[in-house]
């Protein structure tokens, strides 16, 4: 199941702008698990895909 999770999250990844290309060797899930718990990846596949602006920032972020 936790393999899954990382197998899910580089797919997801790989849809973003930047990119994460899909190695032969599986490198790249490799790295997923040295920097994501599951319970961590599954966090960052809940994430939104958009990018928000500044005024939307400061409201999630710097609220008084």
């Amino acid at each position: 199941m936790a393999a899954d999770v990382y197998e899910r999250l580089a797919k997801h990844l790989d849809n973003l702008p930047a990119g994460f290309p899909r190695t032969e060797s599986g490198a790249e899930l490799r790295i997923l698990r040295r920097l994501f718990t599951p319970e961590d990846a599954e966090l960052a596949l809940r994430r939104r895909k958009c990018v928000a602006g500044p005024p939307a920032i400061w409201k999630r972020t710097c609220r008084p």
